[in-house]
């Protein structure tokens, strides 16, 4: 799955980069584009769904260290890097 994202994420770059350029070039005022507010919208949402998944992941890695009882080690497969995935 992690390699689709390697070709996904500059082809949408790229993308949003030619999008651009056309509404530069094209100077059409019948070519509305995006507007502030929606750019706000989709990055706090995009923010919000990090801090989520973030303190999903913690919180399954600290249920899982207060069951695991005394004797065993507080170890998890719960880490930041894939809470964030």
């Amino acid at each position: 799955m992690a390699e689709v994202l390697y070709y996904a994420a500059p082809a949408f770059v790229l993308l949003l980069v030619v999008e651009w350029i056309s509404f530069v070039i094209a100077r059409n005022e019948a070519l509305v584009g995006y507007d502030a507010k929606d750019a706000a919208t989709s990055l706090s949402m995009g923010i919000g769904n990090v801090v989520i998944n973030v303190g999903t992941g913690f919180t399954a890695s600290a249920m899982r260290c207060a069951s695991s009882g005394p004797a065993m080690s507080c170890t998890s497969p719960y880490n930041l890097s894939t809470a964030l995935r």
